[in-house]
């Protein structure tokens, strides 16, 4: 009896054993990815992504929403609330790409004392609209601390604002945006007498939210566009420049970049934004170019001959219209 007791014993204990092995490991979490997640308000969208475990990274309250890494589950079950919208933190970059067509890009280096007098700031400048009393501000990769140092070596009581929407040191180690914050407010003269910039006496405000490569993250844009939209006030903010692009994913009232481009727009600020280097296709243009509401620049090359216009014409890396929308 306590043969058979031990045999039976034996078999249910090797049987269990191969049970505990058949069963399926635990599986790894999943990895989150990053998200901009929009409700009816930047509160409600915090309770929601919370409410499942998802992580906050941005307060968003110009898009109503937020930022978050969210796992694919987490997403999956907001997906399914149906009271909010999800949409990819995608890149964005800094419109200064080399082109393959072998036409000029800007380098980095500071614009020659012609750019003034090919599109006529000269004479503007000569009638006494040099930007005063005007903020600009310069969404980008910030600018140089040379860059800061050059204004100050001016003499002139030129305010300049800095603020990092991503979080890094206020540096700029790309060149884009000190390129970009010259030509608009640079007071430094040239050879000629020409300052550099074409509004030099403007207030230049730099936000930083692109890396030393001209990358950034909707997340890091968005972030910066809510600070300038709450400061707008508060700094006389009354252009913006957007020298980036990102491949639209959407429609533009549904984009959240281009949401956040139209709530400044209707706050009263004027907006300018790059077309975007992917021409010369048509539908091309970048977000937030693709809004219709906003001054959107293509790029020009004079051929090196600034004193002959003919040979000016559209660069063939600019993007061109119509948006996918259809406007032109």
């Amino acid at each position: 009896m306590r043969s058979i007791l031990s045999r039976w014993l034996m078999a249910a204990t090797v049987a269990g054993s191969a049970l505990v092995l058949a069963q399926p490991a635990a599986p790894h979490a999943m990895p989150a990815s990053a998200y901009i997640v929009q409700s009816h308000g930047a509160q409600s969208a915090v309770r929601i992504v919370t409410g499942v475990g998802g992580r906050i990274t941005h307060d968003l309250p110009i898009i109503h929403g937020v930022s978050a890494m969210l796992t694919p589950a987490q997403a999956t079950r907001l997906r399914q609330l149906g009271t909010v919208d999800l949409f990819a933190d995608s890149s964005v970059r800094t419109q200064w790409q080399s082109s393959s067509s072998g036409d000029a890009v800007p380098n980095g280096a500071v614009p020659n004392q012609d750019a003034r007098v090919e599109i006529g700031a000269d004479r503007l400048g000569a009638q006494g609209f040099d930007g005063s009393g005007v903020t600009v501000a310069v969404l980008d990769t910030g600018v140089a601390s040379s860059w800061i140092q050059a204004i100050q070596n001016t003499g002139y009581s030129k305010q300049l604002v800095t603020y990092s929407a991503d979080g890094s040191r206020f540096e700029d180690y790309s060149g884009h945006g000190s390129h970009v914050a010259t030509i608009i407010g640079n007071p430094v003269r040239s050879i000629n007498g020409q300052p550099l910039g074409l509004a030099p006496m403007v207030t230049v405000i730099a936000v930083k939210a692109f890396d030393g490569n001209g990358s950034s993250t909707y997340a890091s844009v968005l972030s910066g566009l809510n600070w300038i939209f709450n400061n707008r006030a508060t700094y006389n903010i009354r252009v913006l420049n957007l020298s980036f692009a990102a491949k639209p994913q959407s429609f533009y009232w549904n984009d959240p970049i281009d949401q956040a481009v139209m709530s400044l727009w209707q706050a009263g600020v004027v907006v300018v934004a790059s077309a975007g280097n992917w021409g010369p296709k048509a539908q091309t243009i970048g977000v937030p170019g693709n809004v219709p509401y906003i001054i959107t620049v293509g790029a020009m090359t004079d051929n090196y001959t600034p004193a002959n216009p003919l040979n000016y014409r559209l660069t063939s890396f600019s993007s061109t219209g119509p948006t996918f929308e259809g406007f032109v």
